[in-house]
């Protein structure tokens, strides 16, 4: 079952830090140089897209080292865990 749980966690971040990167870098990063877009659009268009990338990254390394001991998989929970302790922070603080 954890097998499972690590297996499937890793291929939705995987697909979702392609995706989030790929809209980096086909949209947003060529609108910055553009001047269609005032730059309080540009970041009201994309809000907080570079903050959301790092953590998939972030969160994806932390997976694939739960797997680091396969096929004992150990410390999936803890991940997890920490996710929403640092949510739960940041939207204590207002943070975004």
């Amino acid at each position: 079952m954890r097998w499972l749980a690590l297996s499937l966690s890793l291929s939705y971040e995987c697909h979702d830090s392609q995706l989030v990167h790929s809209v980096m870098q086909i949209f947003m990063k060529p609108l910055r140089g553009e001047t269609t877009l005032a730059p309080n659009e540009l970041a009201n268009v994309f809000m907080n897209i570079e903050s959301v990338y790092d953590s998939n990254v972030a969160l994806l390394k932390e997976l694939e080292a739960c797997g680091d001991a396969w096929p004992f998989v150990t410390g999936l929970g803890r991940v997890f865990t920490n996710i929403v302790r640092q949510h739960s922070l940041a939207h204590s603080l207002n943070l975004p």
